[in-house]
């Protein structure tokens, strides 16, 4: 039985660490169009010094965010996208992006425009 749950206990972890959010850290993404800053706490749930700034006016907004957990209960049985996605409020807009690695999709929706940005993990 000792077994049986630690191995269960393993497995559990294993796969809440594959598909979980970003732990605590600081990140900074780029591209040619717009760069997004923030730090993440408590063990990733929540965003903090949000900074966002788009190249072309050089304008930066600050926001909030935090990471959405998807129910898997409340999914359809064939449902293969992500686990979660931090959704960032910036002055009126909202923006979102899954879980991101080297590279990240941030989608921007303010004043009724909507648009896709790739940016690329500032080392």
């Amino acid at each position: 039985m000792k077994t049986f749950t630690l191995t269960l206990s393993l497995i559990m972890l294993f796969s809440y660490a594959a598909f979980s959010q970003l732990g605590e850290d600081s990140f900074n993404y780029t591209s040619n169009e717009i760069t997004l800053s923030f730090t993440t706490t408590d063990n990733g749930w929540s965003m903090e010094n949000i900074v966002i700034t788009h190249a072309a006016t050089g304008k930066s907004v600050t926001g909030f965010g935090e990471w959405f957990k998807i129910n898997r209960n409340g999914v359809d049985a064939d449902y293969s996208g992500p686990d979660g996605w931090y959704q960032i409020e910036a002055n009126g807009c909202d923006y979102e992006f899954n879980e991101p690695g080297d590279k990240l999709e941030l989608s921007e929706s303010c004043a009724g425009k909507s648009k896709t940005y790739i940016l690329t993990l500032k080392k």
